[in-house]
């Protein structure tokens, strides 16, 4: 898994360094009276190679969820509380259509010949951007001990903002519950 995640991270970087690394020359133009550089080979051809890369990625990476999905099912039938196995489960699935949502936008932004796209060039970075904010919306909604922490602090109920597991807060009100008042 580490390795998985260390590959998709580094190979498009190493990718991206080869093809920037292209022929090309400065020259001026007298009518706009600036410095023009002009490359032997279009960004859009270049970097062509990385809309692969992350469809391969996307697949493997999809692989991988349904291999996990497996075992979260399989460790759900043999837990009393399948409340956090339920919610990993829809996560799961959630990420896998975002993720193909993603390739889809990708692959149809280069591959657009007639430019049906660029009547809706206006919506496409609220939607990218709707795309990379999903997971902090996702656990907002599934964790409950955050959830309570967020609104305590957005509402001015806390002083700060500590967010601590389920089982520290049982205990601490244990304690609590322990302790004779001095009064």
């Amino acid at each position: 898994m580490f390795l998985f995640g260390l590959a998709s991270m580094s190979v498009p970087i190493v990718l991206t360094w080869n093809h920037l690394n292209v022929p090309g020359y400065v020259t001026f133009n007298k009518l706009t009276q600036r410095w023009d550089f002009i490359g032997e080979v279009t960004l859009k051809d270049s970097f062509l190679f990385l809309n692969y890369f992350m469809a391969v990625f996307s697949v493997l990476s999809l692989i991988i969820n349904s291999i996990l999905l497996k075992f979260i099912c399989c460790a759900a039938q043999f837990n009393k509380k399948k409340q956090v196995e339920i919610h990993l489960i829809v996560f799961t699935f959630i990420e896998a259509i975002v993720q193909c949502a993603g390739v889809a936008i990708s692959f149809a932004r280069v591959f657009d010949e007639d430019q049906h796209l660029a009547d809706y060039a206006f919506y496409l970075p609220y939607v990218s951007d709707a795309l990379s904010m999903h997971q902090a919306v996702l656990l907002f909604c599934f964790s409950v001990n955050l959830r309570r922490q967020i609104l305590g602090a957005i509402l001015c109920r806390k002083k700060n903002l500590v967010i601590e597991p389920a089982h520290y807060q049982a205990n601490r009100a244990r304690i609590m519950k322990e302790m004779p008042s001095v009064g």
